[in-house]
């Protein structure tokens, strides 16, 4: 036989329930403390009182982020995790991260600010395309040797700069900063700068605010960047996470 915290931490269904009713138990404390608080006179400000509306406030949230994470937590088919408040972007599967990825910086424009929302995919829109290495008909054994040598495929072949285009006139914009593995202090700053310096222009002549009526975008480390779009599965499901 099931106990009670075993039934409220299986998946799906019954951590919302259980954080509904946790929320619903608050609030009826919190009336009747009010109630009973402005009958003897108490200040209505009284420390007890701020305690309840926090916990109120943090269990509401908790409700709202486990009702929308539930939405795509029930499907077998992975999902990404935008948590912006942590600064971090997982991929996840029924709950579970599979890989995760620090966001350097971020900007939302457009909506409004909510605990917990889910965006749709529809596209994905790369930059810049990579060029990759062809093997022409007839070049020999040693040409398609060479190619193969030089790892055509990878990760590391992926862009870096891309929009993942959603559903009611939304994306979430991926942009990459330079990473600290191939260059120097200097050149990783001087690289971002320039790149950061090319999206802000790019954003002043309207090219993404004609396109989109809301938008997230987020800055990851270029080879963070490529891994996430080799990771990414054809259609896939955003849950956004604000501070909200």
């Amino acid at each position: 036989m099931k106990n009670a915290k075993q039934a409220a931490d299986e998946w799906p269904g019954s951590r919302p329930a259980a954080a509904s009713g946790l929320v619903l138990c608050l609030v009826l404390c919190f009336c009747v403390g009010t109630f009973c608080r402005g009958r003897g006179g108490d200040s209505p400000g009284s420390t007890e009182e701020q305690q309840l509306r926090q916990k109120i406030a943090v269990l509401t949230r908790q409700e709202q982020v486990l009702t929308a994470e539930l939405s795509l937590a029930r499907s077998p088919a992975p999902y990404l995790a935008l948590d912006l408040a942590n600064r971090k972007v997982e991929l996840k599967i029924q709950g579970q991260s599979l890989r995760s990825f620090a966001i350097a910086e971020f900007e939302k424009t457009g909506g409004s600010p909510v605990a917990a929302q889910t965006w749709v995919e529809t596209e994905i829109k790369p930059l810049q395309l990579t060029p990759r290495a062809k093997v022409v008909p007839g070049s020999g054994e040693s040409t398609t040797s060479s190619i193969a040598t030089k790892d055509p495929w990878g990760p590391h072949r992926m862009p870096m700069d891309y929009d993942v285009i959603c559903k009611d006139g939304r994306a979430l914009e991926i942009r990459s900063l330079a990473s600290g593995k191939s260059r120097s202090r200097f050149a990783r700053w001087v690289v971002s700068g320039y790149r950061q310096t090319r999206d802000w222009t790019r954003d002043l002549l309207g090219r993404r605010s004609s396109s989109y009526r809301e938008f997230i975008e987020i800055w990851l480390s270029e080879d963070d960047a490529k891994l996430l779009f080799w990771s990414l599965p054809k259609q896939f499901g955003i849950l956004i996470l604000e501070n909200s």
